[in-house]
C-alpha cells in the first residue's frame, strides 16, 4: 500500500478557478467518478452537470502529495486556504471526513449491514464489467437513444481521457 495520497483540485475549465478540493489515491479516476455520479443534488454535482450541459468537464490538478496519516488535516487546510483566497468552492463540508481504507477504516473487519450492502451495490453501478456482461448489455441496449446531457458527458470525458499506456 502506498504511504502517500494526493490532495487535488477540480478547476472550472472556462476560468481555471479552483471550485473543489478533494483527496484521492488516483485523482484521474476520482474525476471520472465525479463526472459519472451526478445523480445527487448538491453544489458539486450541480456544478459538474452545468459544465456537462456545455460539453465540458472539470480539470483535475494535483496540488499536494501527503502522508496517508495527514490527509484529513491537509484537505481541510487547503479548503480553508482556497476559501480565504476568494475561491467559491462547491465542497459540502470542511474536509477531512473520509473513512480511510483497510485498517484505517473504522468498519474494518465488521460485516456490513443490509442498508450498507444496498449502498455498496448502488455505488458499484458504472464500474468495470466482465466481457460477458458487456456483451449482454450491448445486445440489450442496442437501439437505445442517449439524452443530450448523457452524450455531452461521455464526449467531454473521452476528449480529456489519457491513453491507457500513459
Amino acid at each position: 500500500m502506498r504511504e502517500t495520497t494526493f490532495i487535488y483540485a477540480l478547476l472550472d475549465p472556462r476560468t481555471m478557478a479552483v471550485r473543489y478540493i478533494g483527496k484521492s489515491d488516483d485523482p484521474n479516476r476520482r474525476l471520472y467518478d465525479h463526472i459519472t455520479h451526478t445523480r445527487e443534488s448538491n453544489r458539486k454535482a450541480n456544478w459538474i452537470k452545468s459544465l456537462a450541459k456545455n460539453g465540458i468537464q472539470p480539470v483535475v490538478e494535483i496540488i499536494d502529495e501527503v502522508q496517508r496519516s495527514e490527509w484529513q488535516a491537509a484537505e481541510a487546510a487547503y479548503i480553508i486556504f482556497f476559501k480565504e483566497e476568494g475561491c467559491v468552492l462547491v465542497n459540502g463540508t470542511p474536509g477531512g471526513e473520509g473513512s480511510g481504507s483497510g485498517k484505517d477504516n473504522p468498519q474494518f473487519g465488521k460485516p456490513p449491514s443490509a442498508e450498507t450492502r444496498a449502498k455498496m451495490s448502488a455505488a458499484r453501478k458504472g464500474k468495470p464489467l466482465s466481457p460477458q456482461t458487456k456483451a449482454k448489455l450491448s445486445k440489450a441496449l442496442t437501439g437505445r437513444k442517449l439524452s443530450n446531457e448523457q452524450r455531452a458527458m461521455i464526449i467531454a470525458f473521452q476528449r480529456n481521457r489519457k491513453p491507457a499506456s500513459a
